[in-house]
């Protein structure tokens, strides 16, 4: 029996992590072996791979164990939502550094739709409320909330904004929705 050709997933400096049968980079574990999530790291990789997510999102020492988590959560273990996003969306976002609340924003922002890095140039210098409120207004209202932030990002002026649209046309139901999204209640 012929046995399956050997393919490594290689990070974004083309370094081998970790190949189709799971075996490691020993290099690659050597830079996260201090890292203190390094079990729960290893862990989802290797269920990354076992799944069949895109190990050039996922096979990386750049991203920790609760981003790692966060991508596979939102997008891959979600099959209609899979299905909406492309990966070079997900791999441009786990890529720029962002903090913990901006990349959950941005991932769920493209589940609805909303892709802030083509929508709003910068958007990674803007605070996370004021990503909340054009998510916000994005999926409850329908409405294209950027536009008012490129011009004035003055969080009151926008937040007002927002409730005003909310009153107007807004759809509790997808707020609720929203909320659960990040574990708040209305």
């Amino acid at each position: 029996m012929k046995k399956d050709k050997q393919i490594w997933y290689k990070d974004d400096l083309n370094r081998n992590v970790i190949n189709n049968e799971g075996v490691f980079n020993e290099e690659i574990l050597d830079l996260r072996i201090q890292e203190p999530d390094y079990k729960e790291w290893k862990t989802l990789v290797l269920y990354a791979l076992n799944k069949g997510y895109p190990m050039d999102i996922l096979a990386t020492p750049l991203l920790n164990a609760s981003e790692i988590r966060l991508i596979i959560d939102t997008i891959y273990e979600n099959d209609s939502t899979r299905n909406k996003i492309q990966d070079y969306q997900v791999y441009r976002l786990s890529r720029m550094e962002l903090d913990y609340s901006k990349l959950k924003l941005s991932l769920v922002a493209l589940k609805y739709g909303l892709d802030f890095y083509e929508a709003l140039p910068n958007f990674q210098n803007y605070c996370s409320e004021i990503l909340w409120y054009i998510l916000i207004g994005h999926v409850v209202c329908k409405t294209n909330f950027c536009k008012v932030v490129k011009q004035n990002t003055d969080l009151d002026k926008l937040r007002t904004i927002v409730k005003k649209q909310y009153q107007l046309r807004g759809r509790k139901q997808l707020l609720s929705e929203l909320f659960k999204e990040f574990g708040k209640t209305i």
